[in-house]
């Protein structure tokens, strides 16, 4: 009869815990790497001219250029100016499959100035059949400026757009833009995507 001891003995270790396969850019994937930036990005229903090329699509509702855009508070270290935003989408390159989406485009005074300039001189940058533009950021800090240069061609709203426009207007984007500014403002945080731009403020 066996023992107390050797019945211990004869009995199975216990299993293994199993091993987490290990993380890399291949078992991710390119898909859950753009999730998590653009969580990190926290910035998804707008687009802001950080780079020096920013290639946009603009869109204006109805025929009084005034309601074309809206101006919203910023707010970077502890101070509090204008930036204007505008209905459009960014334009991708001729190779790109990214599915454009309907957002804001935040613009500071001297580029929505410079493509005021354009509307006065034929350019059409808002209208069913209008053109594109890249919005070009040049110098930094106090020596920040903008220059707004019309694609050659038109360039067509895609029809998801257009679907989006149904229910999504530009008092929808202020109303999150505020509601934006008064989270980042209660928690002591700087306005994301704001920068340092000196004079163009």
């Amino acid at each position: 009869m066996a023992t107390n001891g050797s019945a211990k003995a004869d009995a199975p270790a216990p299993a293994a815990p199993p091993v987490e396969p290990e993380l890399t850019v291949e078992s991710i994937g390119a898909d859950v790497w753009g999730e998590i930036l653009s969580s990190l990005e926290g910035t998804r229903d707008f687009i802001f001219c950080k780079g020096a090329k920013t290639r946009v699509r603009l869109i204006g509702i109805g025929k009084d250029p005034r309601t074309y855009f809206r101006e919203v508070p910023s707010t970077f270290r502890g101070r509090t100016r204008s930036k204007f935003i505008v209905l459009g989408f960014a334009v991708a390159g001729k190779d790109s499959d990214e599915v454009p989406a309907l957002k804001a485009v935040v613009l500071p005074k001297t580029a929505l100035k410079a493509i005021g300039g354009l509307q006065q001189e034929g350019y059409d940058l808002f209208g069913p059949n209008g053109r594109g533009c890249t919005i070009i950021k040049s110098g930094s800090e106090q020596q920040t400026s903008y220059s707004v240069s019309p694609s050659p061609k038109p360039v067509a709203v895609p029809a998801n757009i257009k679907e989006e426009l149904e229910t999504k207007g530009l008092d929808y984007f202020y109303q999150v833009w505020v509601k934006r500014e008064s989270e980042r403002s209660n928690s002591n945080g700087e306005a994301e995507g704001a920068e340092a731009e000196g004079n163009d403020w």
